[in-house]
């Protein structure tokens, strides 16, 4: 009878596991298939000043507004990109 036991416990802990992974999968599956994230935000750092200009400037092609931000030193170059872009697209 212990045998029985013991593969019928074994039967049900694989049936909760697969149950868990499908809902894993399922879960991931709806986080990727959901609606496009929005990508309206540049991040500053290092890479050069025209990287971050051009890449502004493809977003502002596909969304009506950009959201610079940077942190510490590159403060001031996030103050640029954001000069040159309005200056790009003033008369535009």
């Amino acid at each position: 009878m212990s045998n029985d036991a013991t593969e019928a416990n074994n039967a049900t802990e694989a049936n909760n596991a697969t149950e868990a992974n499908n809902a894993t999968v399922t879960t991931q599956t709806e986080k990727r298939s959901g609606t496009p994230e929005v990508r309206d935000t540049v991040y500053i750092g290092k890479k050069p000043l025209m990287a971050y200009v051009t890449s502004t400037l493809i977003q502002l092609a596909n969304v009506p507004s950009v959201t610079i931000k940077a942190r510490g030193m590159s403060i001031g170059r996030a103050v640029d990109v954001s000069q040159i872009i309005s200056r790009k697209t003033e008369n535009a």
